[in-house]
């Protein structure tokens, strides 16, 4: 694992890259699932204190080659009472999210799940 952990109320984005994982303004878990042809260990997050809304909106786009069309957002503490913990990356800014099991597809996607109903969801 990578970094320190983050403060409780540290506010954290996952940024979306396409329109087709919001379903009627609610995000899709598979946003929350392990690549696993990308060999993923942990999800990326940003850490968004102190942004402007378009200092954010930016951050989001310098991940995508198209940009990001929305973000999901937490608080640092919202993952613990999931298993998930959130650490600081040497990137600056980035977040790695650990906890999601690579081997239980069944309960990778029950924590998908729980992650699309407490993340909120932000439209660009």
């Amino acid at each position: 694992m990578a970094g320190k952990q983050l403060i409780d109320n540290e506010k954290i984005a996952r940024f979306i890259s396409k329109r087709r994982f919001i379903n009627g303004g609610h995000i899709d878990p598979a946003v929350f699932q392990l690549r696993t042809r990308k060999n993923e260990k942990a999800l990326s997050a940003y850490r968004i204190d102190g942004l402007s809304i378009l200092q954010k909106w930016r951050a989001g786009d310098q991940i995508f080659r198209n940009g990001c069309c929305a973000s999901a957002d937490f608080t640092a503490n919202q993952f613990q009472p999931i298993g998930l913990s959130a650490f600081q990356t040497p990137r600056e800014r980035h977040v790695s999210i650990h906890g999601i099991p690579e081997d239980d597809k069944a309960q990778a996607l029950t924590i998908a799940q729980e992650l699309a109903n407490i993340a909120t969801l932000h439209v660009r």
